[in-house]
């Protein structure tokens, strides 16, 4: 950070706490303010306040402006916007009748069409709080150069940047996590929906049976075929999920999933499989996967091709094992870390500061919006 950078954010602390000395410029005033401003402990925390807040407002900022990697993340006011969402049946066309002019219809008697859907709905995991120390001695140390602080003032974000985005990260891999789950369990369960076969694709299952093969999960990995079966199934499944249809939800309601709405996770060890052993092999463009997001683990580090979770809160654990992908609406899966707040407090005793950055974790998982669980089973 450049002490130009430094001298703004100085100054820009210097006007919430009411200084009154000259405006930081060079070396003297900063050292006039450091001075004047670590005199007493009020001002002290002061100062650390306005650092804190100053800084978690940079990392807010900067992580709105990024896309996140699951792209699922949005702001609280789209959250609000579908937070209640109302849908709309198709409805069958009837005959005309003007061109029945011996039975003409009376308009009067028409009545309003069944079929709109209001759903309303929210999930939350525990909220994330961010918590750090600092001891007065650190910021008078920081205090007596601007590179000094700059280094002090990088060190801050980066560490409430990187808790903030492990944090999101989390968030996102519990809400799909979830709307996965939700998915599987309505689908493998004891009532399954018609759209069972289609909304969870067994395509190790499907392609032995369909070429009498004998794959493993293993051997299917390094099988070039197969590799190119399941390339074939996505880009077939993302033509028809850009039809109204009811075939690839949970049957509420018709929906329609464009190119642009649409997600695509797939497992980093399909990805580098495909590239490996079939991409390379042909070496040429066109038979290249999908647009995607590359997913090193589903949730859990050590078995990164699984998904255990309690997605109702009800105290059963879902686990979804073998997983080569998930084809999703952007609606169907909605995340959001809200009402962010900055808390700090002095500890006259210890001598020191603490602060807290947190914020709430909401998501919203809908089955009526298209989606469809790729596994390797």
């Amino acid at each position: 950070m450049p002490a130009k950078q430094i001298y703004s954010m100085v100054n820009t602390i210097a006007n919430n706490i009411k200084y009154t000395g000259n405006t930081v410029v060079d070396t003297s005033t900063f050292v006039a303010f450091a001075q004047s401003a670590l005199s007493n402990s009020a001002l002290t925390e002061s100062v650390y306040n306005q650092m804190y807040d100053l800084i978690g407002k940079t990392v807010i900022a900067i992580d709105e402006a990024e896309e996140d990697e699951r792209n699922i993340i949005v702001n609280a006011f789209e959250y609000g916007a579908i937070l209640q969402k109302f849908s709309f049946e198709l409805q069958n066309s009837e005959s005309s009748s003007e061109w029945d002019i011996a039975n003409p219809e009376n308009p009067y008697a028409e009545v309003r069409k069944t079929g709109i859907i209001q759903t309303f709905f929210e999930n939350y995991i525990p909220t994330f709080s961010w918590k750090d120390v600092s001891y007065d001695s650190q910021l008078r140390e920081a205090f007596r150069s601007a590179e000094a602080l700059a280094g002090f003032t990088d060190a801050l974000y980066t560490r409430m940047r990187n808790a903030y985005q492990i944090a999101k990260n989390g968030l996102s891999d519990a809400a799909i996590g979830a709307i996965m789950a939700n998915i599987y369990s309505t689908e493998t369960g004891a009532t399954p929906t018609a759209n069972a076969s289609r909304r969870v694709r067994h395509l190790l299952t499907e392609y032995n049976t369909s070429f009498g093969t004998s794959l493993t999960k293993d051997t299917a990995m390094m099988h070039t075929n197969f590799l190119e079966y399941v390339r074939k199934q996505i880009l077939i499944d993302k033509k028809n999920l850009n039809k109204m249809t009811k075939l690839y939800n949970d049957t509420t309601v018709e929906r329609r999933t464009s190119e642009e709405n649409m997600n695509l996770d797939l497992s980093v060890a399909l990805v580098a499989s495909y590239d490996k052993f079939y991409a390379d092999a042909f070496g040429v463009d066109y038979i290249k996967l999908p647009k995607h997001n590359e997913v090193v683990n589903w949730g859990i580090a050590t078995t990164p091709d699984q998904i255990k979770i309690d997605y109702d809160g009800s105290g059963k654990t879902v686990t979804i094992s073998n997983i080569l992908g998930f084809m999703y609406d952007k609606d169907a899966v909605v995340a959001t870390m809200d009402r962010v707040r900055f808390v700090s407090m002095y500890d006259q005793w210890n001598d020191r500061n603490v602060f807290k950055l947190t914020a709430n974790r909401r998501y919203i998982a809908d089955p009526s919006e298209n989606a469809i669980i790729y596994l390797c089973d």
